[in-house]
């Protein structure tokens, strides 16, 4: 009698990770990436929560699980984990965290990155949010422009432009 193991084409494993994937935009991702930062350094967004308070995210259940990360952090008896575990948030949250570390793009690359790394990953994550909202702009500028064909909103378009060029 032998027994086979059951081989998992790679093929279909990744067109699954892209179907779960592809539910969220770009720039949902991109807070996720930013929460599972939090999430995982702690020690650091705690001595340094204006960081993350500043940051208004796309959708209110985001938001609100900031919230209560934030709450988290500045509460007394959690003071000395340096990761957050899921069994110690409140039950509403537990299926947001547990949706950001699933879906993170960063998890891939945050393995054995020192705080100094952590937060030039933090930050170039802030930027390419601010850069997809300057583009989200821009497309309605456009939309608009080309229906009234107005000349102030076409050099508010020029310029929203050259911010998104000019980084």
């Amino acid at each position: 009698n032998l027994k086979f193991k059951k081989t998992i084409n790679p093929l279909e494993y990744t067109k699954e990770v892209y179907k779960q994937i592809d539910k969220y935009t770009e720039k949902e991702l991109k807070q996720f990436s930013i929460l599972f930062l939090v999430m995982n350094n702690l020690d650091f967004f705690r001595k340094n929560i204006e960081l993350i308070s500043e940051i208004t995210f796309s959708d209110s259940k985001i938001n609100e699980f900031k919230q209560g990360l934030i709450s988290y952090l500045l509460s007394e008896k959690f003071f000395d984990k340096k990761k957050l575990d899921i069994e110690d948030l409140d039950l509403k949250f537990k299926q947001t965290a547990k949706i950001i570390n699933i879906h993170a793009p960063v998890k891939v690359i945050y393995n054995n990155k020192s705080h100094e790394e952590t937060i030039v990953i933090f930050n170039e994550i802030i930027n390419e949010i601010k850069k997809i909202d300057l583009k989200e702009k821009i497309e309605f500028l456009e939309n608009k422009v080309s229906i009234n064909l107005d000349e102030k909103l076409y050099s508010e378009l020029l310029s929203l432009r050259n911010q998104l060029k000019g980084g």
